[in-house]
């Protein structure tokens, strides 16, 4: 019987895929975690996410954890800031490109409305939202469809994956991808309408 309070103990046994040890250690540390996550986050439901996904990479990749690099604790705590900031950043990201998105939309919607003041930019408004249209239809469907469901529909990535039965990864990396594409775009309309 492990002590517990036998955190390597513990992490021995989920190696070996113990579930029970593995239930242990979750109640043991998950509101530790949750708090480190939402203490960089402040959102308690993305906080919530990054607690879940915290766990299931560490049951995943169970067998990655080498005691003589960190206590298990330490593993744990670095692994939830670790995928917090990577939460951080994506979202500061997405929120960068959603902005330019509504500022297009809001500059198309005005043009096809005849609202503008300035023909040349409502215009311009309309080709930007063209060109935007034309580099999602251009993405592969995989990242078109994560990132329509990410930023239209407001799923969570974990939604997403359930939906599409994508693993998490892959939907992340999809998004991530998209994103990228959907940036330069922008830039160059920005480029573009400077120039």
């Amino acid at each position: 019987m492990i002590p517990r309070d036998d955190d390597a103990a513990l992490m021995e046994a989920i190696a070996s895929g113990d579930v029970d040890c593995f239930e242990r250690l979750y109640d043991r540390h998950a509101a530790v975690v949750f708090a480190t996550c939402l203490r960089i986050l402040r959102d308690r439901a993305e906080a919530e996410e990054v607690l879940e996904e915290v766990f299931w990479e560490l049951w995943a990749r169970r067998d990655r954890y080498d005691r003589t690099r960190s206590a298990p604790f330490s593993y744990l705590m670095t692994l939830a800031r670790s995928r917090a900031l990577d939460r951080l950043r994506f979202r500061k990201r997405r929120e960068g490109v959603w902005l330019e998105l509504h500022e297009v939309d809001g500059s198309a919607l005005a043009a096809a409305g005849g609202a503008g003041a300035n023909p040349f930019e409502d215009a311009a408004a309309v080709q930007r939202r063209i060109a935007i249209d034309r580099a999602l239809e251009e993405l592969p469907g995989p990242h078109r469809r994560a990132v329509e469901m990410n930023f239209f529909e407001g799923l969570s990535h974990r939604e997403i994956a359930e939906r599409l039965g994508d693993p998490l990864g892959t939907v992340k990396t999809h998004i991530r991808q998209g994103l990228l594409a959907l940036r330069k775009v922008l830039r160059f309309a920005r480029r573009a309408r400077s120039g």
